[in-house]
């Protein structure tokens, strides 16, 4: 008998519909994907999901077996309530992959109240502002703020991952390829996350796109979910955070490569973001800012930009994961929500 598989008179509608459509999400198919592995139809599989009718016990196996989890997964009484996320908008992705970063982000969260520590229950130090007109000025004001509740002054952060971790906001990198839905962040439970994206181009680029992310729990809500004026925002804040007015207006308002690959080592950001930074603080033109934007957002550029900073590894679930370990405890934990040893060295070892 397979691990975790019915135990004699166990009736079939112990498994449970909402795990199977996260595990299909997780794995990044459509129901016409998995219906090819069954060899039923898309429709039998939206009805498995829905509980209009339940499979026979071959069928889950061949399930279980199809996407990689064992029969357990599928028995646990509860599916993760998967999170309204703040992704990128971009037509060219499309919706499964959006839907198995969301299906990861459930999962991690499961699998970090599950592992944490009994002295882990702070709250995030986080704090939320809520815009009023959103001009550069109140993006500003509210970057200095959280500069200023951080003790951070004007000087370049070292590691932003290490930073936010601190703080008690919790960072995970996740393997969007091949289909790359960018960094996301998101609330689970009263926890802040903040998703790092493999798809980066740089780890510069990852730096810039975590500060984005923590403009948007910092400023905005679920109602702001996917709207181009949330995304903006959150640029123009992580522009502010990353490179405070007070330091950044000393800096050379030249935009050769040589005087912008000091600056990239000095902040750690993207060249076409101390480009735009430069231009919003007035130190560049319009002419100069548009020339150097369109050279430094060519593909061949940016795949070889120099000065990139050391990549940053969030350091939360790990080091739950290794605590559990040393204490004798981790498989206890996996085995509580029904995670294969494969399912953890994917999303976080």
């Amino acid at each position: 008998m397979v691990q975790g598989d019915f135990q004699p008179g166990e009736p079939e509608q112990s498994w449970v519909p909402d795990r199977l459509k996260l595990a299909r999400e997780l794995r990044g198919l459509t129901r016409a994907e998995l219906a090819v592995a069954l060899d039923k139809s898309a429709a039998a599989v939206g009805q498995y999901e829905a509980a209009v009718i339940q499979p026979q016990r071959r069928a889950w196996r061949t399930l279980a077996t199809a996407l990689s989890l064992p029969p357990a997964f599928f028995r646990l009484p509860d599916a993760p309530v998967l999170p309204s996320a703040f992704f990128r908008p971009d037509r060219t992705v499309p919706q499964v992959a959006y839907r198995r970063s969301a299906a990861i982000a459930g999962l991690l969260g499961e699998l970090h109240r599950q592992l944490r520590l009994a002295d882990s229950d702070q709250k995030a130090d986080i704090p939320r502002v809520r815009l009023s007109v959103g001009t550069p000025a109140e993006f500003e004001l509210v970057a200095e703020g959280i500069r200023v509740a951080w003790d951070l002054g004007n000087q370049p952060i070292d590691d932003l991952t290490a930073l936010l971790e601190q703080h008690r906001i919790i960072v995970a990198a996740v393997n969007d390829k091949p289909a790359p839905t960018g960094s996301f962040s998101t609330w689970i439970g009263d926890s802040p996350w903040v998703f790092s994206a493999a798809s980066a181009a740089s780890a510069a680029q990852t730096r810039f796109d975590v500060a984005h992310e923590l403009g948007h729990l910092v400023m905005h809500t679920s109602q702001d979910l996917g709207t181009a004026d949330a995304g903006r925002q959150a640029d123009n804040f992580a522009l502010a955070f990353l490179m405070p007015r007070r330091a950044f207006e000393f800096t050379s308002p030249r935009v050769t490569d040589p005087a912008l690959t000091e600056l990239k080592r000095t902040w750690g950001v993207p060249m076409a973001a101390l480009v735009k930074r430069g231009y919003d603080l007035e130190l560049i033109s319009e002419a100069s800012y548009r020339r150097s934007h369109a050279r430094l957002n060519r593909a061949s550029y940016r795949a070889k930009e120099p000065a990139e900073p050391t990549p940053e590894r969030p350091q939360t679930l790990p080091t739950l994961v290794e605590a559990a370990r040393a204490n004798g405890t981790l498989d206890d934990a996996l085995d509580a929500i029904a995670w294969p040893k494969s399912l953890l060295h994917e999303l976080v070892d």
